[in-house]
């Protein structure tokens, strides 16, 4: 009988712990480090929040290719839709990475690009925010 009321007493304490754990917060989403040799783009300033690590655009990747034509085919981590929602962006690589206003890397239709230097980290500024919509490393 005592051995019950030990047992039940454990039990009702971890049901309890469990309980707590449960509806305490869940700490803040860490940021995404961008690993050596790859290029990282961030729905956030600063390198920071949701990530998109495309294969095509990593030359340590199996899928290497150099070049995305569209974003309007890949999503963030969270889901997002990549296209003209970059606001930064990490080259870890050893080339230049060149962003573009437009798909295609505007050879349909004229458009602004961007240089990102070989290991830099590139912001966008409200004039330009949210633009990009094909990528080339060359």
């Amino acid at each position: 009988m005592k051995k019950r009321r030990i047992l039940h007493a454990i039990l009702g304490t971890a049901a309890a712990v469990v309980g707590t754990l449960a509806v305490l917060p869940a700490p803040a989403q860490a940021a995404w480090k961008c690993q050596e040799g790859w290029v990282c783009l961030y729905r956030n300033d600063a390198a920071r929040g949701t990530v998109a690590v495309l294969g095509a655009l990593n030359p340590r990747s199996g899928g290497f290719l150099g070049a995305v034509s569209d974003f309007r085919v890949y999503r963030y981590t969270n889901g997002m839709d990549l296209n003209d929602s970059i606001t930064s962006v990490v080259n870890n690589t050893d080339k230049a990475l060149y962003l573009y206003e437009n798909s295609s890397y505007n050879r349909y239709v004229p458009g602004r690009n961007f240089r990102i230097d070989p290991h830099t980290i590139g912001y966008f500024t409200p004039e330009n925010d949210n633009v990009v919509s094909s990528a080339v490393l060359a």
